[in-house]
């Protein structure tokens, strides 16, 4: 691609830039002294419609490069907060049966027995003072 000042375009660097960040239009857009391709003979010889086409594909181009590390930090960092409410509601609600279900077994021990100590009083028959 050509660059000149009109807004045509120079060739793009190929490579992603060092950071991983997201190329500014004035790194994808050369001026006329970077390139030798000569300017247009006026601004109405600009293909405007080819210019937008090509930033944009540099830029698509460019994201894609880097939007896979950028798609996994943001990705980890949702994960990370989902899975963390996630656990701790599933703890509390862990907790709050264990309890019910301890709840319920020393109730159904307590009722097992005093009915144990019924059936034992009931065998012995009526029950006696020592005279």
């Amino acid at each position: 691609m050509s660059g000149s000042r009109d807004g045509t375009l120079a060739e793009p660097d190929a490579a992603p830039m060092p950071d991983g960040s997201i190329p500014l239009l004035t790194e994808i857009i050369r001026l006329a002294g970077d390139s030798d391709e000569p300017l247009p003979a006026s601004i109405e010889h600009v293909d405007w419609a080819g210019l937008a086409h090509r930033v944009r594909d540099d830029v698509l181009g460019r994201l894609m490069q880097s939007s896979d590390a950028m798609l996994a930090t943001e990705l980890h960092a949702t994960l990370a907060t989902v899975l963390e409410r996630t656990l701790r509601q599933l703890g509390d609600e862990l907790q709050g049966a264990l309890t019910q279900l301890m709840r319920d077994l020393v109730a159904r021990a307590v009722a097992d027995e005093i009915t144990r100590l019924h059936d034992e009083i009931e065998r012995r028959g009526p029950y006696r003072r020592p005279g």
